[in-house]
């Protein structure tokens, strides 16, 4: 296993092929206070792809706030992170202009499930329930498995370790309802962003988080002072919710197929070209981060 003393990470495995390595507002419609729109191609244009979108000649997104190499808006509105630069270019090369609503996971995710806005873009895990409400057919953007954030010693790597431990995760995640069945309600504590998570485990607050590998262990680099270790959470066919592997897409309405395919054609070019890993590296995701699999 593969220790990484100056920030106290521990992860296993390389990467294949591609990169193997990641609720409670109220969900409203994009409006002019909400969103920050992103200039995109002028003049004589063709669209690389051929899709629908809500409005003509604009794709209307749903952000979800994260750790600002990720995805994190601004002041002014508009995305920042490697995630809004693929979004970014994605729209230039099919003519359009992004408009950019931020929000919480719960509330992005019902604006995507309801069409009111084209896509929802972040760290989305592609999961059988959200797969009942949203379009997910896509090329992965990357693979993800979950990370156990804690200051432990040597650091969790299994289900099996939380028993017993006040255990935080994200509102609207996909870890949890599985992490309250191993753990118990009372013991699971539910945030609104995965950064209030970290806070508390630096501040003793709890005893670990689970939230996807990468951007956990992005935040453990960035906060090497916080003494926090982050492991990847062992296979368990008990929890396979919570040990499994999952691709990272960007869900869109049901009704926009076309819009999915064209993502997932993107998504295959980014991968391919190596552009994804140059974006990730260059934000200070490095392969030592996002190149987690088992």
């Amino acid at each position: 296993m593969k220790t990484v003393k100056t920030i106290r990470m521990i992860t296993s495995g390389a990467c294949g092929l591609l990169l193997a390595c990641t609720f409670a507002a109220h969900a409203a419609g994009p409006s002019s206070s909400a969103t920050g729109a992103t200039p995109t191609a002028s003049g004589n244009c063709t669209p690389e792809y051929d899709f629908p979108t809500i409005t003509k000649g604009v794709i209307q997104v749903a952000g979800m706030n994260e750790l600002p190499s990720f995805l994190a808006s601004s002041s002014s509105g508009p995305f920042e992170g490697f995630s809004a630069e693929l979004m970014n270019e994605f729209a230039k090369k099919n003519c359009l202009t992004v408009q950019w609503t931020p929000g919480t996971g719960p509330a992005t995710q019902l604006l995507a499930a309801n069409g009111k806005v084209d896509a929802w873009v972040g760290i989305i895990i592609a999961s059988p329930a959200r797969a009942k409400v949203m379009n997910l057919e896509q090329h992965q953007l990357y693979f993800e498995f979950a990370g156990i954030a804690s200051k432990s010693a040597n650091g969790y790597d299994s289900v099996e370790q939380l028993r017993g431990k006040k255990v935080g995760a994200v509102t609207g995640s996909n870890y949890v309802p599985s992490l309250q069945e191993a753990v118990g309600k009372d013991n699971a504590k539910l945030y609104q962003s995965s950064d209030e998570a970290y806070q508390d485990i630096a501040n003793g607050r709890i005893d670990a988080v689970i939230t996807p590998s990468t951007p956990q262990g992005y935040w453990v680099q960035q906060h090497p002072k916080a003494g926090v270790v982050s492991k990847i959470v062992k296979e368990d066919s008990k929890y396979p919710v919570l040990t499994q592997e999952y691709k990272v897409v960007w869900p869109v309405n049901k009704a926009n197929p076309k819009l999915a395919e064209a993502l997932s054609s993107y998504f295959k070019q980014v991968n391919t070209s190596g552009e994804l890993k140059t974006l990730l590296n260059a934000k200070g995701i490095t392969d030592e981060l996002h190149c987690t699999g088992r």
